[in-house]
């Protein structure tokens, strides 16, 4: 059931295709899910779609319209499993934990997983142990990428094999991966990771970060513009630290447009200091007279190694400074 290009009602049929697509990409600094598989099927839907819920053949919801190719009939639909912990948490009026080690896994065949080490009597031990787990997959979770500085930065790297998460297998991989990491940091306790690496297994205790933490709350407006921290999606696009990462510049405005820090640029210092976050950048621009020319220095996303100095002239006649918080005032 959608309410397909701009339709109220309109309904589709589709056959799925896939039950395990990896999530689909958008391109990068655009938002793009992670450790969760896709379903896939030929349905048609256009824009005006997104969010629907996709009926079995007995009128049961068992996924969400999430995305579609353009160049093909392709739909992809996001399963229920997590959508459906987190809104019976709301109905109970609890906080939705979302753990995170800043790490974003694959989903790989035991085919290909030989050709990164996975040894044959590990694979034939895990291929039995997950039959009497009654599961239908045939691979396992591998780890695409690491953000510096985050909980598994030193310890995870791209190309291990999970093998087991607090001493067990992940049957269903991303939603048993997920949970894991909620409950660890409902208990604020370390997940135990057992992984091969290169054919040799390895073992890591790493402590859960929570994921609210790293998303922003709150935004800035300053001459036009608007301001924010640096989002956990965006350093995920450009592999960034989030540690003392800077600014984002959502939209540039006035002052920020004659400096040309346009769109998806990172301010890292403004009027001589350093700035490593929001609150810093508002601490020093508070303390700036009317009319002062400033020296500005910030980076583009698309060219991060090439930071660049630039003078900002502050005017606080026509804009006013403010922070917009969410679920707060407007200060």
């Amino acid at each position: 059931m959608f309410n397909d290009a701009g339709e109220k009602l309109s309904i589709l049929s589709g056959t799925l295709a896939r039950l395990d697509r990896e999530a689909p990409r958008y391109g990068i600094g655009e938002y793009n899910d992670f450790n969760t598989f896709y379903y896939q099927a030929a349905s048609s839907t256009s824009s005006g779609s997104s969010g629907s819920p996709v009926l079995d053949v007995h009128g049961r919801a068992i996924a969400l319209n999430a995305g579609g190719a353009q160049s093909s009939s392709s739909s992809y639909y996001l399963p229920l499993d997590r959508v459906q912990k987190a809104l019976t948490l709301l109905q109970n009026k609890q906080i939705i934990p979302r753990g995170t080690l800043q790490t974003t896994f694959d989903y790989m065949s035991y085919d290909s997983l030989i050709q990164l080490g996975l040894s044959r009597h590990i694979e034939k031990r895990l291929r039995a142990r997950s039959k009497q787990l009654d599961s239908v997959n045939e691979g396992l979770l591998v780890v695409k990428s690491v953000l510096p500085d985050g909980p598994a930065s030193g310890s995870l790297e791209p190309g291990d094999i999970l093998l087991t998460c607090n001493g067990n297998l992940l049957p269903h991989l991303f939603i048993d991966l997920e949970e894991n990491l909620d409950n660890a940091l409902g208990s604020k306790t370390p997940v135990c990771m057992v992984v091969s690496r290169a054919g040799e297994l390895k073992e890591f205790s790493l402590q859960v970060q929570d994921l609210h933490s790293i998303t922003p709350y709150r935004y800035l407006e300053f001459g036009g513009g608007i301001l924010n921290d640096i989002s956990y999606q965006v350093a995920r696009s450009y592999g960034l630290s989030l540690k003392d990462a800077g600014v984002y510049v959502g939209a540039a405005g006035f002052m920020l447009g004659t400096a040309l820090a346009l769109r998806r640029s990172v301010i890292v210092g403004i009027n001589n200091q350093h700035v490593k976050s929001l609150d810093d950048f508002v601490s020093i621009v508070s303390e700036i007279e009317q009319g002062k020319r400033i020296p500005i220095r910030y980076y583009s996303l698309s060219r991060p190694m090439k930071t660049k100095v630039m003078v900002l002239q502050t005017d606080w006649r026509w804009h006013k400074f403010r922070m917009a918080i969410r679920n707060g005032n407007v200060q």
